[in-house]
C-alpha cells in the first residue's frame, strides 16, 4: 500500500468513528417516541390515555429505557421503547393491547 491508499483508509475509519458517536438521552426520548407513538396509531388506541413517557432501566446491550403504562379494572398494558447507543430501538409489549383494540380504545385520561 502507498501513502495515498494509507492516508485514505485512515481518513475513512476516521469518518466512520466520528459518524458513530452515541446518542444523548434527548434523541433517545424522541426515537422512542416516535416509536410508541407510530404504534399506537398503527394499533387505533388513544395515545393519550397511556401515562408516560417514564425512563426505566433497560435491559443489556440498550443505553436508554421508556415506559408507557395504562391500567384499568382488568389489568395494566405496558410498552417499552429500548434505544441502543446507536440509535436502533426495539419494542416491547406487557398485557393485553388487543383488548383495547377491540373496546375502540381505551378512554382517554382526564
Amino acid at each position: 500500500m502507498d501513502r495515498a491508499q494509507i492516508l485514505t483508509s485512515v481518513l475513512c475509519l476516521v469518518a466512520v468513528v466520528t459518524s458513530c458517536r452515541p446518542i444523548d438521552s434527548d434523541a433517545a426520548r424522541a426515537e422512542a417516541e416516535r416509536r410508541f407513538s407510530k404504534y399506537i396509531t398503527e394499533f387505533e388506541v388513544d395515545r393519550n390515555a397511556f401515562e408516560g413517557p417514564l425512563e426505566v432501566e433497560p435491559p443489556a446491550g440498550a443505553q436508554y429505557g421508556f415506559e408507557w403504562r395504562y391500567s384499568d379494572s382488568e389489568g395494566q398494558v405496558r410498552f417499552f421503547v429500548w434505544v441502543e447507543a446507536s440509535g436502533s430501538s426495539h419494542t416491547a409489549i406487557e398485557g393485553e393491547m388487543e383488548r383495547l383494540k377491540r373496546r375502540g380504545g381505551p378512554p382517554a385520561r382526564g
